[in-house]
């Protein structure tokens, strides 16, 4: 698809931030990196933004400097989501933009540091990181510029609303003015972190800690709903809810209609309903408003984040799902067409929620593997078990008894075409392959195996739930081709051919 990029950066005052070291938020100077690309013929008046996930520290985007120096993918974090929004943006015609939100710039200097009167590093706290740095695998010796006694502390600008507003307003500016033209539609998507921040825009307050704070919604004056709108939808994947904390501001609760995409292999999996659920007792509807998607196997950053999955990672090709998201919810826009009616699995039994796995088993615990006979989640630091209580049952029944839904996840390729088992992970999924027997028995050939995932797609496709333009059947098929034998059993083969 032919296309026109531009790299580039926007310099502006922030507020918030986490630094290196403690500080208070507060103002600070960013220089952040941003991608910003178009078609060359055919391009819409619609605007697509993505907010990547991740950026948890400045400290874990040095060590990761130290390790692989120019590699290092928090430097270009701004090209995070280009499989995952960025080619769906661009089938819909949209011009798409993205920045870096992980504290570097491209040559691994520093994206933002506070300005005064935020006290600068001590030689004991540059001593201090220097010293963490130093106990880090890398390049011996490594140096950091910025790291020095007086110098400005260095941070992340992960959740700062407020500066995400303004960067999402200019480069909206900027992108019109290249073009001559404004844009209809604007919508924004977020994953993880990402789509912490967007909910932080659409429902008007920011989580800090524990802390709930106002830091400017969605419309160009802050919370004046007869103002202008920065964004005319959303599309929030892997939503993460801090309990304990109020996530919708009472006055304005929702300034824009919202998509939740959320994978039952996500630790974080319920988190959407729980946002859901304080909507209702806010007074905001969801019905026309609020979609929710579960999607079986999915866990919390999919195989096409490839900086942070490798390469090789297993599972479905979420952009499928993402694009015919946004197209769904860009036509709602801009003709008023209703996107397809939520998907959300479970069922009461006993009193209590469960959900229903292949083999016939039901899960009360997160993440939920979609065969548990097959399927591995493999729990570490970044997944542990959230168990589905009295508590989530209430939820879950409040928001179903409100929102229009079938009451079942999104079955993806990988699910209804099995080519074995999986281990679920935070960053993405392994295949656990069957053996060559075993698929030659389930399938009869490779060509059967893929005839299968081309019926599967065209069954999500026939309910606007998946575009094969971002990866057809036949691509989704040829990534298992070596797992086959060579030859389709005979038998087999006219058995296929007199059905």
């Amino acid at each position: 698809l032919p296309v026109l990029e531009i790299r580039g950066t926007v310099s502006g005052i922030g507020w918030g931030g986490t630094g290196i070291v403690p500080r208070a938020s507060a103002h600070y100077r960013y220089h952040i990196p941003f991608v910003a690309r178009w078609r060359s013929s055919n391009s819409q008046p619609r605007l697509v933004f993505f907010q990547h996930g991740g950026g948890p520290s400045v400290m874990v985007a040095l060590q990761r400097e130290k390790l692989v120096g120019a590699a290092n993918h928090h430097r270009v974090a701004e090209l995070n989501g280009d499989l995952l929004v960025g080619k769906p943006a661009l089938l819909d015609g949209a011009t798409y933009v993205s920045i870096n939100r992980r504290g570097l710039r491209g040559d691994g200097t520093f994206s933002a540091t506070y300005l005064a009167p935020v006290a600068p590093l001590s030689a004991a706290e540059v001593a201090s990181v220097k010293a963490a740095l130093a106990s880090a695998p890398g390049t011996p010796g490594f140096v950091q510029p910025g790291l020095t006694a007086g110098a400005p502390v260095p941070l992340v600008p992960t959740n700062d609303a407020a500066t995400a507003r303004d960067i999402s307003r200019a480069l909206e500016r900027v992108l019109a003015e290249i073009q001559a033209r404004p844009f209809r539609t604007r919508i924004a998507v977020g994953l993880s972190s990402g789509a912490r921040l967007l909910g932080a825009l659409n429902f008007g307050r920011s989580v800090e800690g524990t802390q709930s704070i106002r830091t400017g919604g969605n419309h160009v004056v802050p919370y004046d709903a007869e103002s202008p709108r920065i964004f005319d939808g959303f599309v929030i994947c892997g939503f993460s809810y801090v309990k304990g904390a109020e996530h919708i501001d009472p006055a304005l609760p929702r300034s824009a209609p919202t998509m939740f995409f959320q994978g039952q292999a996500d630790e974080r999996y319920q988190h959407h309903v729980t946002l859901a659920h304080e909507l209702l007792l806010k007074g905001s509807a969801l019905s026309g408003q609020v979609w929710l998607y579960d999607i079986q196997n999915l866990p919390h950053v999919p195989r096409d984040i490839t900086q942070e999955t490798g390469e090789d990672s297993a599972g479905d090709c979420s952009g499928c799902l993402l694009s015919a998201g946004l197209r769904n919810l860009r036509e709602y826009l801009e003709e008023g067409r209703p996107p397809p009616v939520s998907r959300l699995a479970g069922r009461i039994v006993s009193g209590t929620l469960c959900f229903d796995q292949a083999g016939g088993t039901m899960a009360q615990v997160a993440p939920i593997p979609n065969h548990p006979a097959m399927d591995l989640v493999v729990f570490d630091s970044m997944v542990a078990p959230q168990p589905i209580g009295s508590v989530e049952t209430a939820r879950w029944l409040a928001v179903t008894k409100e929102l229009p839904h079938l009451p079942d996840a999104i079955a993806p390729p990988s699910v209804t075409c099995r080519l074995g088992g999986y281990k679920l992970m935070f960053f993405g999924a392994q295949l656990i392959p069957s053996s060559p027997a075993q698929l030659s028995a389930r399938y009869g050939s490779f060509e059967c195996y893929r005839a299968a995932v081309g019926r599967a797609v065209a069954h999500l496709e026939g309910h606007d739930l998946y575009d094969a333009r971002v990866e057809s059947a036949y691509q989704t098929a040829e990534r298992a081709r070596s797992l086959f034998p060579p030859n389709c059993p005979p038998s087999f083969a006219r058995r296929s051919r007199r059905r």
